[in-house]
């Protein structure tokens, strides 16, 4: 007969059938549901990180009392290179960490970006 007649098919189903009745091999719907388990903690961990990360620069923001600029005093050297003209920022939702801080060497440093981990390394500065 054909090879590929339901009479042909059902005893291998059968077979496999009782074959997984006595293992202790775990079913491809076993492997599906505990694959989809731990999906499903790491989603939740993923999610409680990033509730942490946003409750630090929360805090980070009442600490440091991000505010709107009411005046401008004289200023104050933290560091000092070779170059004349640049610029220093701090993220405000610390996404790359609540401490890092970016700097740009010059305007005309080819859009260069320096990411250093803290203030201290900044100030001392240390490059990237």
């Amino acid at each position: 007969g054909d090879v590929l007649s339901n009479a042909s098919i059902k005893p291998r189903a059968k077979r496999a059938s009782y074959h997984h009745s006595h293992s202790s091999k775990l079913s491809v719907k076993d492997l599906a549901l505990e694959l989809a388990k731990k999906h499903l903690l790491k989603m939740i961990i993923d999610e409680q990180h990033d509730l942490d990360k946003a409750k630090e620069s929360i805090y980070i923001l009442e600490r440091d009392h991000c505010t709107n600029i009411k005046s401008v005093g004289k200023p104050v050297t933290h560091n000092t290179r070779s170059y004349t003209q640049g610029a220093w920022m701090k993220d405000p939702l610390a996404i790359m960490g609540t401490e890092t801080i970016f700097v740009m060497k010059s305007y005309a440093s080819q859009n260069v970006v320096e990411q250093l981990k803290t203030w201290n390394t900044f100030k001392a500065g240390v490059d990237s």
